[in-house]
Parts: structure tokens; C-alpha cells; sequence
């Protein structure tokens, strides 16, 4: 065997690997929802929802979600499983997004033609149509579907945007928003290869200052630096187009009406009361968010809420950990600037000596807590407002785990 650690007058000299030993909490969390790998809800949760849904899952694939089902969403590219969707109250722009136009084009006449409605959807349903993009003025170089007269006055404003193809493995397809030719952004813009299957694309664009009416193109047209797809027939439906930051779940009508029902998730009762600690406690989410420059707030522990009484997550620069009682701010700790879509907060509590760590920072505390009564756990609503991405996984230590390990617990 080859020597690994020497010793000598000088010190130790070491030649082989050194295993370093991490600081983690040596109990087990009280609670531990890891909804990316295990993609159900623990009985203790309570999901709201008043409206259908919709994600996707694991194969790329659409599914619809029933009023008060919860959403475990994944990648449209990766399939790559996020965790729970939580989304506001959002509205499709397209009161018929499954009315795909076709006839008149942007790029010149004759646009591409329909080649079959009541064709079957990703859902489904009959509900899909098929066009030629191929005899779009004789010039597939100005072949574009376009959907138009949502908002005339965009300035200002970001949209998404999002549609389920479906076209020959190996075609390309451009899609993309604009304002009758002011150009694109980075984001705003895709040009995409079809697999054979259904799939969804996406965009998001923030309009700039002036910028007239908005439009959604979708076709094989080379605008705004995007090469010249290579796509004939084409099956398209479920376009969705929503002011929000970037894109969320599809929104497919008429066959649902154009606005969706916020989401969140409760525990309470006695639920509650078995796993949480008044006096101490760790709590962590780790979140992958579609607002990243909003405010989010993943997860409260809340009580009274005529006097605020709550221990209070946040996503934003401002801080990430507030504590309420008697509807005064006992304690409020910020660990610096978040600027990352994924995030993991690591907050932890007890009289006098509360902490909080994201994404690995040096813990920042606060020494002058006190402890409010809480009543109930929410992910991804408080006080009428909701959060906007995925929560990835929510875990509670019934004890005050050291700084330590809350950097390494809050570690990507």
C-alpha cells in the first residue's frame, strides 16, 4: 500500500485524499416535504385551489389538475422534476388560445393554411389544430401565425408566452413576441427543434418604453436574428399569453376559462400543533422561483392575524426572516442580496437568538426575538398574496440548530 499521512518534527505531510467532516444536524427534521423527489403531499397538508390546473410531467407530457389538486411540475425542456407549482391568480390574454389563426400572415399573403381542425391535443381532446406552413407565400422565409390584439399599449409590461407543438423530429420552429417589428429580447425570443411529440415552448419579454401594440408569432419566419425554421405541418395548441414575469402553467382555452384560481397549501389544527415547537425551532425552504425580481414569500408560520403574529420567510434583498409579535417587528434579518432563481432559506428561532442563512451564507442573527403563539403552517400565500414559482422542498427542526449548520443546510 502507498503511504497516505507521514508525521515528522516538521508537521504532518499527506498524500492522499482527506474526507472533511461536514456540520449537520445529527436528529432527523420533524418535518421533511421533499415534493421534487417524491411528487405527492404529505395527509397533513390541505391544498386550495377553486379552478382547474395544469403541469407537466415527468415525460414532458400535459396534464390537467382538478380543482384542489396540487401541481408537481417539471422542466418542459429537461423534464427535470421542480417540485410544487404555486402560482397567483393569472389570466390568459387569448380568449380562445386553442383557435390557432391561419390564412393571413404577417411575413405576406397567403399565410399558412389549415390543413385539419379537431385534431388531438395534448390533453386529449379533439381540440388541436394542424397547419402548412410550407405554401405561406411561396416563401417559407415569411411563413408566422400570428396572434394579436391583447394589449395595444404594452410599454412597459412583461409578458410570457407559451404553446404545445407537435411536428416532424428534427424541423425547427421560431417563436417569439414582438411589437409589429420593434424587436425582441433575448428572452422574448426561441427558435426550437421539434421531437415527434407533443411539446411546450416558451418565452417571456419586457416591452420597452413606446412600444405599440404587442404580438405573439409563431412560424418559420427569420425575424429578429432567428434563424429560418424548417417546419411544414405543424400541430399547435394551448397558447397562452400572460403579463407576469416568466412563464407559468398553460392555461388552454376555452377549454378553461381564461383566469386560474391562486394555489397554496395549509397544515392546521391539531396537524399543526403535534410537529411545531412555540419556544424553538429551525425552518427551511428551498424554492425555485418564476419572479426574481419580485418579493416572494415562500412559507409563514403564522397565529393571530389581527396582531401579525408570525415567524415569516422571504425572497427579496430587503430581508429573508421576520418575526411578529403583538403586530410589532421583534426581529428582522437580512443575510444580503438575493439575486438567484433558486434559493434555500435556512431560519432559525428561539428567545433571544434567532438566525437566518440563504444559499450557503455566513449566518446573520438577531438577538432581541421574542416568541409569537402560531397556529398554522402556509406555503405560498400570506395575507391575500401568493407565491409565484416552485417550492422544491420545505423541512421544520423542532430545536435551534447551531449557524453552522444552517450555512450548510442552506448550501445549493
Amino acid at each position: 500500500n502507498s503511504q497516505r499521512l507521514a508525521t515528522s518534527d516538521a508537521g504532518i505531510t499527506v498524500t492522499g485524499e482527506v474526507a472533511a467532516t461536514q456540520d449537520y444536524p445529527t436528529t432527523r427534521p420533524t418535518l421533511d416535504f421533499n415534493f421534487a423527489a417524491e411528487k405527492k403531499l404529505d395527509p397533513r397538508i390541505t391544498f386550495y385551489r377553486t379552478t382547474i390546473g395544469s403541469y407537466i410531467d415527468e415525460n414532458g407530457d400535459y396534464r390537467w389538475a382538478s380543482a384542489n389538486q396540487p401541481k408537481f411540475n417539471h422542466d418542459e425542456v429537461t423534464h427535470e422534476s421542480k417540485g410544487l407549482l404555486i402560482e397567483p391568480a393569472r389570466t390568459n390574454k387569448l380568449t380562445s388560445g386553442n383557435n390557432i389563426p391561419s390564412g393571413g400572415n404577417s411575413g405576406g399573403n397567403p399565410g399558412p393554411s389549415l390543413v385539419a381542425n379537431n385534431v388531438e391535443a395534448p390533453d386529449g381532446s379533439p381540440t388541436a389544430r394542424t397547419v402548412d406552413y410550407s405554401n405561406a407565400s411561396s416563401n417559407m422565409n415569411s411563413a408566422n401565425i400570428e396572434f394579436g390584439s391583447w394589449d395595444s399599449d404594452p410599454s412597459g409590461k412583461t409578458y410570457s408566452a407559451s404553446i404545445w407543438v407537435k411536428g416532424t423530429a428534427g424541423h425547427t420552429i421560431n417563436f417569439y413576441l414582438d411589437a409589429s417589428g420593434q424587436g425582441s429580447s433575448d428572452t422574448g425570443k426561441v427558435h426550437t427543434t421539434l421531437t415527434g411529440k407533443w411539446q411546450r415552448i416558451s418565452v417571456y419579454h419586457t416591452y420597452p418604453s413606446g412600444a405599440n401594440a404587442a404580438v405573439l408569432r409563431v412560424g418559420t419566419r427569420s425575424l429578429h436574428g432567428l434563424t429560418q425554421g424548417t417546419a411544414t405541418v405543424v400541430s399547435l395548441w394551448g397558447t397562452t399569453v400572460v403579463e407576469e414575469s416568466q412563464p407559468g402553467s398553460t392555461i388552454a382555452t376555452p377549454i378553461v376559462s381564461v383566469t386560474t384560481a391562486p394555489d397554496y397549501a395549509l397544515i392546521d389544527g391539531e396537524d399543526f400543533t403535534e410537529f411545531f415547537n412555540q419556544v424553538e425551532g429551525t425552518i427551511i425552504t428551498s424554492t425555485q422561483t418564476l419572479d426574481p425580481t419580485g418579493v416572494r414569500r415562500p412559507a409563514v408560520i403564522e397565529g393571530d392575524v389581527t396582531n401579525n403574529e408570525r415567524h415569516y420567510l422571504q425572497e427579496a434583498s430587503q430581508y429573508q426572516y421576520q418575526i411578529r409579535v403583538g403586530g410589532s417587528t421583534v426581529a428582522q434579518i437580512d443575510a444580503g442580496q438575493m439575486t438567484l432563481s433558486k434559493n434555500i432559506i435556512a431560519a432559525a428561532y428561539k428567545l433571544n437568538d434567532a438566525a437566518v442563512s440563504f444559499n450557503g451564507s455566513d449566518a446573520v442573527t438577531d438577538t432581541s426575538a421574542t416568541m409569537p403563539t402560531c397556529t398554522k403552517l402556509k406555503l405560498g400565500e400570506w395575507s391575500g398574496t401568493f407565491y409565484f414559482g416552485h417550492i422544491s422542498r420545505f423541512m421544520y427542526y423542532r430545536n435551534r440548530i447551531p449557524n453552522s449548520q444552517l450555512k450548510n443546510l442552506s448550501s445549493q
